[in-house]
């Protein structure tokens, strides 16, 4: 699966996952986010997917403006002893009986326990809430762009990094200025000035992912300087 065709495959998936071949809907495992249909599915995501947010066994990790953590909990499937915490401002999506939801999910597609620990804390859109100098790493996974108070919560999430603390952002850049985003309508950014802009809130880019199969999206990695 190429990440041309991933959030197509995505909306596909959820769509054939509330419908069965007579037409019936199936209730989905879980409210928000997409869901991988088996465990293939699942390895097939993360390879091509997840695994470009470097999350390591052992770190303390967030990832802000999470939904229902499904992207996290689809690392965590692969990469034991993560600790977590789980942000976001929509209580509908982020709470503990979705999350459950989604663990209880990938548990089942993995046939075992999640070797990891799961924090929810919600914010607001100008606060991530987040704990001071705690975290090793914190992403942001198709959200910087909707950001609506980009300047407090960039620096929030700097001052909650460790002092060698990394943050991922992965976002579908645009070409040129007045471009939008096809399903939410925001404007995509322009990656000069994106990363001149993460400069003034302190973070210096270390690395640039783009996968090798021709993508849509690309990982950002910057140092918290």
């Amino acid at each position: 699966m190429t990440y041309k065709y991933f959030y197509l495959i995505v909306a596909l998936t959820v769509f054939i996952s509330t419908t069965d071949v007579l037409g019936q809907k199936k209730p989905r495992p879980y409210k928000c986010g997409f869901i991988s249909k088996d465990f293939s599915e699942l390895a097939e995501n993360y390879q091509n997917f997840s695994r470009h947010l470097g999350v390591r066994q052992g770190e303390i990790v967030a990832s802000v403006g999470a939904s229902n953590g499904h992207v996290e909990v689809q690392v965590s499937s692969f990469i034991d002893s993560v600790h977590w915490t789980i942000q976001d401002i929509d209580t509908a999506c982020l709470n503990s009986k979705e999350l459950n939801k989604v663990i209880s999910y990938h548990e089942k597609l993995t046939n075992k326990k999640l070797n990891g620990t799961f924090d929810i804390v919600i914010g607001n859109i100008s606060r991530t809430n987040l704990p001071i100098q705690h975290f090793d790493r914190i992403l942001l996974v198709n959200v910087f762009h909707e950001l609506r108070d980009k300047k407090s919560i960039m620096l929030d999430i700097h001052s909650s990094l460790k002092a060698q603390g990394l943050v991922v952002v992965m976002e579908r850049m645009g070409t040129k200025s007045g471009q939008k985003h096809g399903d939410c309508g925001h404007p995509k950014l322009v990656e000069s000035e994106f990363i001149a802009e993460m400069a003034t809130y302190g973070f210096e880019l270390l690395t640039k992912v783009l996968p090798a199969k021709k993508s849509a999206s690309t990982f950002y990695t910057f140092r918290n300087n």
